[in-house]
């Protein structure tokens, strides 16, 4: 048995994978995350990416002289949230039925305007863009990129001046490790709880399990 204690989950799994390539592997992996004992055979994608939006700089009291680029890119966060549903709706998979959120398009962070006396004419969103198994990065920016260009059509200020978007290098994949595995039996009929073998279910974060899986 290996244990492996490491570093560099959300930056990119760089411990996980110095372990695989030194050659600490195994006939099968148990990735320890915080499931209060629930068995996750699956975790999700991640990408994150963010949003730059411009505006045009005017005095707060003649706001119509000017492009108030908080309340311009608040519509690009609806237009996520809509996706996140929209999603939710389409795509499924058997490990993610019980996750309440299965594409969750977080926003992490805004900001934007520099005095309060003065219409915004900059703001940046910070999202965290998640999917499932059966899905690609790909399909997520693909997903993504088509919601924010119908915002920036249907806007004639947008049209004109479109955001920067910016994907970040850090691409996590999904994972997923079918139910009926000996492993993921074994480790149901084995909680220390003596309770029912509950369902196996996805983890709704990532994890380093898409190293191995």
């Amino acid at each position: 048995i290996h244990f492996q204690s490491v570093a560099d989950q959300i930056g990119g799994g760089n411990g996980t994978l110095a372990c695989i390539e030194a050659g600490y592997i195994g006939d099968a992996v148990i990735v320890a995350q915080p499931t209060a004992m629930q068995v996750c055979s699956g975790s999700r994608g991640l990408s994150f990416l963010t949003i730059r939006v411009r505006g045009q700089g005017a005095h707060a009291g003649f706001p119509k002289d000017g492009v108030n680029a908080v309340t311009k890119a608040i519509k690009y966060v609806n237009a996520l949230q809509s996706l996140e549903a929209e999603l939710d709706k389409r795509y499924s998979h058997p490990l993610w039925k019980s996750v309440k959120v299965k594409h969750p398009m977080t926003v992490t962070g805004i900001s934007g305007g520099r005095f309060g006396g003065v219409v915004p004419d900059e703001c940046e969103i910070r999202v965290n863009a998640g999917y499932i198994a059966g899905e690609t990065s790909k399909d997520l920016r693909l997903w993504v990129t088509s919601a924010l260009d119908a915002v920036t059509c249907g806007d004639s200020w947008l049209s004109d001046n479109p955001p920067e978007v910016i994907w970040e290098p850090v691409q996590v994949e999904p994972s997923a490790t079918d139910p009926d595995h000996p492993l993921v039996r074994i480790m149901l009929e084995s909680r220390p709880d003596a309770k029912p073998p509950s369902a196996v279910t996805a983890l709704p974060a990532i994890s380093d399990l898409r190293f191995y899986s």
